[in-house]
Formats: C-alpha cells, structure tokens, sequence
C-alpha cells in the first residue's frame, strides 16, 4: 500500500486518486471466509493468522486507511469499506465488528461499497432492488449510523449468471434454471435490466446509495458479460438506456 501511495504521489497533484477501496470482493475468497468469530485480535500485519474470515478483510480497511490518510495529501481521502461482492448482511456483521473492536468511534468509516449484479439482472420482469435494501437495512443498524453514503462500485446486467436462480429455459452458455438464461438473448429483457439499474439508489433508505457504477465497458468472455458493447465494440440496448439515444443493435449474446 505504501508503494502504490509512493508511486501516485508521483502524479502531478491534479491526477492523484482520492478514493480507494483496500480490498475487492474479500466475501468471495477462500481465504477471508475462515473463523467468522475471530473478530477482537490485532491487525499488525507481520502477525501471522491474527485474524481470521471476515474480520481479515477488515483489516485490509484497517490498514490500508491508516496508510492513506497518513501520506501527505491524503488526510481527508475517501476509503471505501466493505467492498463486497454481493448485497448480504451475514458478512457484513462479522466485518463491522472488527471494525468497531479496533477503531475509534471517530475513525469509523462513512463510507461503503457493495456490488449488486443479481438486483439489475432480475430487473428484466420489473424493478427488483430487495437484496440491496436489505443490505442498506442491515448497514444501517450494524453501524449505529456512522455509514453515511454507501457506493454501489459495480453493478449490470449480466448475461451469463449460472450462480443466481432463475425460472428461465437453457440458454446458451447458461443452464435452465439460471438467471443469465433469462436475459442472454433478449434485448428486451436487457433494457428493462439496465432500466433496473437506476432504480438502485431507491433502495437506500437507511444509508443513501450516493454513486453508482456499471461494470463492464465490452463483454469478455462466456463467463463474465455484462458489457454495455458487444465483443465487437457494437452499442448494446443498455447504452440506449443510459444515454436515450444511439444505434444499439449490437449482439444481444454473450461474448
């Protein structure tokens, strides 16, 4: 961290980030999903397995805002925390709670970051945004309101979702039963999707949803397509929903 702090400060001051997320999507790692208690030990890192599951990818906040915010020019930098891959609330408590046990009450974070794919997607039938509200529900309470704005970093309609459920047949690459089989294909269904998209901050009714950012530019691959383009660089229905204009006739398929 310091040696990303040490290469940005070589940036003219205009060019400088300012908002940081330590860690990405620390919910779907293998190792920041161990011993959900271990909550109270230190974030030192030469001690290695001080901490454990979720409250280690508290530290990475812990550690990483301590780092930013004592380099010149950065005191008042917006970390992001959480960062979560999905709107759940089980992660999110273990994760405050290391929070709480070794920061300050004044050094709480303000602000956090959520990822929300499966809200957008199932949007195709009508807005669905109940897995981020009970997100911002349950921030809202675990932080005793010291979350002030939370950030949804990611978020869109993604063509190929084997992991969420959905009551569509097979279509390829995903299985019958999947939600990316409901949306792959069908540019109707796309647009009201991306629609969905920007009903996202209604959701914030305990902590308001401030920004959001749809992930990705051009979709890459069968396994992750979420692309405002096609893999050919063609407008897809979702560019015609965020901008109400343009040619979007680009492929409606996955990549």
């Amino acid at each position: 961290m310091q040696g990303i702090i040490n290469a940005v400060d070589q940036l003219p001051a205009a060019e400088q980030p300012h908002i940081w997320e330590p860690m990405n999507e620390p919910d779907i790692l293998p190792v920041y999903n161990g011993n959900s208690g271990d909550t109270d030990t230190s974030c030192n890192p030469a001690l290695e397995g001080a901490v454990d599951g979720a409250a280690k990818g508290a530290c990475d906040y812990v550690i990483g805002s301590q780092v930013i915010h004592a380099a010149a020019g950065h005191l008042t930098d917006t970390v992001l925390a959480g960062v979560f891959s999905r709107p759940t609330s089980s992660y999110l408590a273990d994760y405050e709670a290391l929070l709480s046990a070794q920061l300050p009450e004044s050094r709480q974070p303000d602000a956090w970051s959520v990822h929300d794919y499966a809200d957008v997607t199932s949007s195709y039938a009508g807005p669905v945004r109940s897995a981020l509200a009970g997100f911002d529900q349950a921030l809202g309470a675990v932080t005793h309101g010291s979350a002030l704005d939370l950030w949804v970093t990611e978020a869109g309609a993604r063509l190929v979702d084997s992991f969420e459920p959905g009551p569509c047949p097979a279509a390829w690459p995903d299985p019958a039963g999947s939600l990316g089989a409901c949306v792959n294909g069908q540019p109707a269904r796309q647009a009201s999707a991306a629609a969905g998209f920007f009903d996202l901050p209604l959701a914030g009714t305990a902590v308001p949803i401030t920004h959001l950012f749809w992930y990705e530019w051009e979709g890459e691959s069968s396994n992750w397509d979420s692309g405002l383009v096609d893999d050919q660089g063609h407008l897809r229905v979702a560019w015609c929903a965020f901008y109400g204009s343009g040619t979007c006739t680009g492929s409606p398929d996955a990549a």
